[in-house]
């Protein structure tokens, strides 16, 4: 998911005033935020002792930030989105 391009799509629907658009694209982002939370919640159920045990070059504690940077994204994409379909 390449969230720049998203953040791209977004802000021309916005220029075009397109809310349908920003709406289409907040429900696919609500959607993925979603799947990352029941991810989430499987991974911190299987691996949360092992991630406050290991450092930070651990395979687990690697894939856990890589997903959580993801997660960030996800989020600062919806509320781009949010503050554009509330304007």
């Amino acid at each position: 998911m390449n969230l720049r391009n998203i953040e791209s799509k977004i802000i021309i629907a916005k220029d075009l005033n397109d809310k349908d658009t920003i709406n289409e694209i907040y429900i696919e982002l609500s959607n993925d935020k979603q799947k990352m939370d029941r991810w989430f919640d499987k991974f911190l159920d299987m691996f949360d002792q092992k991630l406050t045990e290991c450092d930070r070059n651990d395979p687990v504690k690697k894939l856990y930030n890589t997903k959580f940077e993801e997660y960030s994204k996800i989020s600062r994409a919806m509320k781009l989105a949010e503050s554009y379909m509330k304007a």
